[in-house]
């Protein structure tokens, strides 16, 4: 038979994301991938690599750096070399050089009106990327895209750190991706996040050595994503019970609903919030609203999710409200609660919840917590001219 028999692999090809800043060591990571390495190294700066590990045996897709930075010309390229080369790992780093004249192309044709549509002028920027993907991703080795994180300030002068990438390109980059690996710090320490991983476990942060130059760092990754857990399917709180609200429940665990969600929802949230809740599938109970604890009562707040829950926490005199995600950018959704955010469920539910809970939280004076607050995570919101106002309850220490 002139078939070739499937087996399965001890792990999947590696498809990966690696982000970092300056100095993070980003490069130097790559150096411990399979081997022969190929780089198309559009930052031109892979040689300072090889001076520090002269034993890795990598090779360049081009010496012209414009190649390495030309979509048509990486992919003739690779068409011309790839065939029988033996490259075990396809690495571009970075992205940013690649993409950012596309970006700019489109924002240039959109200034001079050149399309009479606007959209058309980012037609070139999405044919790019699809044959850009393609062209990386079709020779059955390992891949793994490389950008940057940039500390700056927002237009309020606010601290951010951004990633470099469009979030229109990340999410498209996405579709050939596995895992997505973030370089941290704490002091003179550096990690590995695993932020995302399509499948297996993620969300953990593995600690290179001192001068190890992330030695083995790649198997300890795909080892702690798909390596069998002694503990899976354990909770992680033994005598914990898992609460909900129904809807939520059945949200997640309704295959036809799933099937039908954006490709991002189907391939990150559905996946992970199923392995998140399944160790507790014996200690669940579910509700409809009402108190759930002494003390605790649910307030369902559906609209991100058809389940989504606040819980007023109450103790003597004192009360906390916990919203949960009735806003994602406080700065933005608090004056203006008529904002959505792609990962609502449903948006017009979203939107009059918002409005619901900050005329209720406004009007009762309420102490407020939830996702995506700002240190020191507890408000009050005030009425304003246009909208409300968040104002930060100021800092305590309880001895």
């Amino acid at each position: 038979m002139g078939f070739k028999k499937l087996t399965a692999p001890k792990y999947p090809v590696r498809h990966w994301a690696l982000i970092g800043r300056a100095q993070d060591g980003k490069s130097t990571l790559l150096a411990q991938l399979a081997q022969p390495l190929l780089v198309v190294d559009a930052d031109q700066r892979f040689d300072q690599i090889m001076r520090t590990a002269p034993q890795m045996e990598a090779f360049a897709l081009s010496e012209n750096r414009g190649d390495n930075c030309d979509v048509r010309r990486i992919d003739a390229l690779l068409s011309q070399h790839m065939p029988g080369s033996g490259i075990r790992t396809i690495a571009v780093d970075s992205l940013t050089p690649i993409i950012s004249p596309l970006v700019q192309r489109g924002l240039m044709a959109n200034r001079d009106g050149e399309k009479k549509n606007k959209a058309d002028s980012w037609q070139e920027k999405a044919a790019a990327m699809k044959l850009f993907m393609d062209t990386v991703n079709r020779w059955g080795c390992d891949t793994i895209y490389v950008w940057h994180q940039e500390d700056g300030r927002d237009d309020k002068g606010n601290s951010q750190t951004k990633e470099t990438v469009p979030p229109v390109e990340r999410e498209r980059l996405f579709r050939c991706l596995d895992v997505k690996l973030v370089l941290v710090r704490d002091g003179d320490a550096r990690g590995v996040l695993v932020e995302w991983a399509r499948s297996g476990r993620f969300g953990m942060t593995l600690w290179d050595e001192p001068g190890n130059m992330w030695r083995g760092m790649p198997e300890r990754i795909e080892e702690a994503i798909y390596a069998p857990d002694p503990a899976s399917g354990k909770p992680f709180f033994p005598n914990a019970e898992l609460v909900m609200h129904a809807d939520e429940w059945a949200h997640w665990h309704d295959d036809a609903r799933m099937a039908q969600a954006p490709e991002m929802m189907r391939i990150r949230y559905f996946p992970s919030a199923r392995q998140q809740a399944a160790p507790y599938r014996d200690r669940l109970r579910l509700h409809r609203g009402g108190e759930v604890f002494p003390g605790v009562t649910a307030m369902p707040l559906q609209g991100h999710t058809p389940g989504h829950t606040g819980y007023m926490v109450a103790s003597g005199t004192e009360t906390l409200f916990i919203w949960g995600d009735i806003v994602h950018v406080p700065e933005v959704q608090i004056p203006r609660p008529e904002v959505a955010i792609e990962f609502d469920t449903d948006s017009a539910a979203a939107i009059a919840t918002r409005r619901r809970v900050l005329d209720m939280v406004a009007t009762d004076r309420l102490l407020i917590a939830g996702m995506h607050m700002h240190f020191p995570g507890y408000a009050h919101i005030m009425r304003a001219p246009e909208g409300y106002r968040m104002v930060p309850e100021a800092w305590r220490q309880a001895l």
